[in-house]
């Protein structure tokens, strides 16, 4: 009868000293506590010192640019947009699966060491990352370590019981062996049964393995290598579900444990490979896994945004934001990674009712706040999308005068009205327009990036306020949620940094128009 959990009771001595990149040992990794990594891994600031502050995009591959008119975005088709995202303020890009996989989507793995062909080659990959290294841009990947594909080669050896794989999979011979709450994402397989929490098709991995995780580290040192600055890990929180193992498992720290041994791992090779993760919790219980990663997605940040422009009362951003940041001010390392919506959700645009004017309030609240902003492809164009999922990652329009295509492998149904890339580069008022001011003004201020945060007592309650501080900079960064406008007096006087609607500074009084926002830069 096979064990759903494999307990490890080897201990090893660890040494105090540092280990060398290509030195780490396998078995000291694999024996660590919790408490130990956490120890030795809380004051890793090599990512912060080379990332603060800066401005993600993340890219749908096959929904973003088309370079051979195939009807498949590409890599090749994300190289030739490398400039327009520049232009945006953007340095750091986050591609969402690019290995061989039977879906759409790709986060059902079958070889983590390629590149699915419908994406391009390795060679395509590597003159990707060369040319975005070329203009000091970072690319990270999905990695999706919690489960693969039912097709991927080391799921059919393990439940074949071939001689080296027979544990690389969670898998009983009845359910009378589980002890969980849930037996629904069982699945049985011949004669035997397999969890996999999302889909029959994606089984989760047995991290209890030695041999997986050895597998992972290979996995990260082969993209590490090969010049990937980063990886964003797939549900992270789910790597040891608790209707995975049986009662009495202590899941969330096995879920640390596992997490800090891999940045151990990446942070061996590369120290200043950055380590993001989608752990969809609240932000009290999202704070247990901070030290695992150098910047964790806030979930909570476009729900409070979108709450404070529909009710337009500035409290339903300023309460929960501040109580978000106050959860992990602790953590030196880290860097928030807020975003409006993202791959999973229905985008900003559709829950604003597609209304420009609150769009781009929007993403001035996002391009102003601390930590690492993360922008969906589309959301810039003001992108709409609801579930199903493929409403949600529609083909990006280029329009004629790039040379990328938009790709065809989808019907776009829900953005037929929307206004392409060119379009919207021709309008000094568009949405698009919008994202390259803000982006590039955050791109060359310090201040933008790195100052810390508090609220200000500004405004009435439809106005969002808040200071930037960075040594003796300040900027005081207003928004009006509103399409009335509304007068602030400053008890400082300032010069305007960046403005729109009209907005208007006079001494210290400020006119602040519908839908609008207002930074200046306050007089040291």
């Amino acid at each position: 009868m096979k064990k759903i959990i494999t307990f490890f009771v080897v201990l090893l001595i660890l040494s105090g000293c540092a280990q060398k990149q290509d030195k780490v040992k396998t078995d000291d990794i694999l024996t660590q506590s919790t408490n130990e990594l956490t120890q030795e891994l809380k004051d890793d600031l090599v990512a912060k010192e080379k990332l603060e502050g800066e401005v993600f995009y993340n890219i749908f591959p096959i929904s973003f640019a088309d370079s051979n008119d195939d009807g498949f975005g590409d890599i090749n088709g994300i190289t030739k947009s490398l400039d327009y995202l520049q232009e945006m303020g953007i340095k750091g890009i986050w591609l969402n699966p690019i290995h061989p996989s039977p879906s759409y989507h790709k986060y059902d793995v079958v070889d983590y060491y390629g590149i699915d062909p419908q994406f391009g080659t390795i060679d395509d990959f590597k003159n990707l990352l060369k040319e975005a290294h070329d203009r000091n841009m970072v690319i990270i990947m999905d990695m999706v370590l919690n489960h693969s594909s039912s097709k991927h080669p080391w799921f059919e050896k393990s439940m074949n019981n071939e001689i080296g794989y027979e544990d690389y999979y969670i898998k009983v011979d009845s359910l009378d062996e589980i002890d969980v709450k849930d037996k629904s994402a069982w699945y049985k397989k011949g004669d035997q049964y397999y969890f996999g929490s999302f889909w029959s098709e994606m089984p989760e991995f047995n991290l209890e393995s030695k041999a997986v995780r050895s597998e992972f580290r290979k996995i990260l040192k082969f993209w590490l290598d090969l010049g990937v600055d980063g990886f964003r890990y797939d549900a992270a929180k789910h790597a040891y579900d608790i209707n995975e193992y049986n009662a009495g498992t202590f899941t969330l720290d096995k879920n640390r444990q596992f997490w800090l041994e891999m940045k151990k791992y990446v942070k061996s090779v590369n120290p200043e490979a950055y380590v993001v993760a989608e752990v969809w919790l609240d932000s009290k219980q999202m704070s247990h896994y901070v030290n695992g990663f150098d910047a964790l997605f806030n979930f909570d940040f476009g729900e409070a945004v979108y709450n404070a422009l529909t009710k337009q009362q500035a409290i339903d951003f300023l309460a929960p934001y501040s109580k978000f940041l106050s959860t992990f001010k602790e953590a030196s390392h880290y860097m928030d990674a807020p975003f409006l919506s993202n791959h999973d959700q229905p985008r900003i645009a559709s829950n604003l009712n597609g209304s420009i004017d609150q769009l781009k309030v929007a993403a001035s609240i996002l391009l102003t706040v601390p930590g690492n902003p993360y922008i969906y492809y589309g959301e810039e164009l003001g992108y709409l999308g609801v579930k199903p999922d493929e409403r949600i990652r529609e083909p990006f329009k280029w329009g004629d005068s790039f040379e990328q295509k938009q790709p065809r492998w989808e019907t776009v149904v829900l953005n037929l009205k929307t206004q392409d890339a060119t379009e919207q580069l021709e309008d000094q008022d568009s949405l698009l327009t919008h994202y390259r001011r803000l982006g590039k003004l955050r791109s060359e201020n310090e201040i933008l990036k790195k100052g810390t945060y508090s609220s200000l007592p500004y405004g009435d309650n439809t106005t969002i306020a808040y200071e930037r501080v960075l040594g003796d900079q300040r900027l005081y960064v207003l928004h009006n949620l509103s399409e009335t406008k509304t007068n602030i007096t400053l008890k400082e006087s300032g010069e305007i940094l960046f403005a729109t609607n009209d907005s208007s500074l006079t001494n210290q009084s400020v006119v602040l128009n519908g839908y609008s926002t207002l930074i200046v830069k306050v007089q040291p």
